[in-house]
């Protein structure tokens, strides 16, 4: 009986066991549900719902399931280390493509320093040019005026300074002694006033009116030698200059002087204003008496003592034009030789533009 009641117990333990796996298998293989074959993707065994190795097509049950879910994990980790190491890769590309744009851009710097047409590259160039046209027959006004001779100058300086000696070219004391010069950056021309008591005014300028002005430079003159000019003496005598050129302006248009007799009378004028302006140079008196001005018996003698105490050369007073035109001659011969390497052999010139071997 025993045996009896033991087999009945086994049956229904076998029952039991068996009962899921029938409902599961009819579940699973029946056309209708979602998880048999060829009918969806609900279960495993669908077509795209497990990869491959993963339920091979049929349930595997709740430890393929638990497999399927450590994988997926995995994979998603793996991709997530790899989506790191790419998101590492771009970064360090995108830095090494910064710095090969700053190098480009040094580069490039660079070659505009090198080749860029800057200010004062045009500064030199045209001082340069300045030169050639002072040394190479200028115009007979750029000498007369001092142009010429103030862009030589400080070329003729330069030159001395850096130690390189030029010829022994003398000058005549008595023609340095006609040069005029002014101070700083001051317009002024004192030439006049060393002449202004025996001044020689042009006829078309000759009355009353030029007979006060004289009188107020002789005046001014003589207190410059003394002292500072008040300048209220040199506004009056400003006003003065106005109103002799308004009276000479008056006869041009009233035809009673012909245009060359009112062209001299404008630049006689002209040079009335620019004695002006120096008489309101702190160092005038010095500049009349000569004791301010050119100074020796050779070229470069009097290039350093005009660029020692920072002087320029003024326009030229009437009948010293000759003396200009040997200054300027001077000049250009130290220069030629001065600014080339000695090779032992010399050029002596014997004229204004011409020039001999030896």
């Amino acid at each position: 009986m025993k045996s009896r009641y033991l087999r009945v117990v086994l049956s229904c333990l076998a029952l039991v066991l068996a009962c899921p796996l029938a409902a599961d298998a009819q579940y699973r293989y029946d056309a209708g549900q979602p998880g048999a074959p060829g009918a969806g993707g609900y279960y495993p065994g669908g077509p795209g719902y497990y990869p491959p190795g993963y339920g091979g097509g049929f349930y595997p049950g709740a430890a393929g399931g638990y497999m399927y879910g450590q994988a997926a994990v995995l994979d998603a980790y793996a991709n997530l280390g790899q989506s790191q190491e790419q998101a590492r890769i771009m970064r360090e590309q995108a830095n090494q493509a910064k710095l090969e744009t700053q190098k480009k851009t040094i580069d490039t710097m660079n070659y505009e320093r090198a080749n860029k047409y800057w200010y004062s590259d045009e500064m030199v160039d045209i001082q340069s040019k300045k030169i050639q046209a002072a040394m190479n027959n200028p115009p007979a006004v750029e000498i007369t005026s001092g142009r010429s001779l103030n862009v030589l100058l400080p070329y003729l300086d330069k030159i001395m300074s850096t130690g390189k000696r030029g010829p022994t070219i003398p000058v005549d004391p008595q023609l340095v002694k006609q040069l005029n010069v002014s101070t700083g950056t001051d317009t002024g021309n004192a030439g006049m006033l060393k002449d202004v008591d025996v001044m020689l005014w042009p006829v078309a300028i000759e009355g009353p009116n030029q007979k006060k002005l004289d009188d107020m430079l002789k005046s001014a003159t003589a207190s410059a030698m003394k002292g500072p000019v008040q300048p209220t003496v040199l506004r009056n005598i400003t006003k003065q200059t106005d109103v002799v050129e308004q009276e000479v302006r008056g006869k041009f248009l009233k035809d009673e002087l012909d245009s060359g007799d009112y062209l001299d009378a404008k630049r006689f004028l002209e040079r009335v204003r620019q004695a002006t302006t120096a008489l309101g140079q702190p160092q005038v008196a010095q500049v009349i008496t000569g004791q301010l001005g050119p100074q020796g018996n050779t070229i470069d003698e009097v290039v350093y003592s005009m660029a020692s105490k920072g002087l320029k050369f003024a326009a030229a007073q009437p009948g010293a034009d000759p003396a200009y035109f040997a200054m300027h001659r001077a000049m250009v011969d130290y220069a030629m030789v001065a600014d080339v390497p000695d090779t032992g052999f010399r050029v002596m010139n014997y004229g204004y533009g011409a020039s001999k071997s030896k």
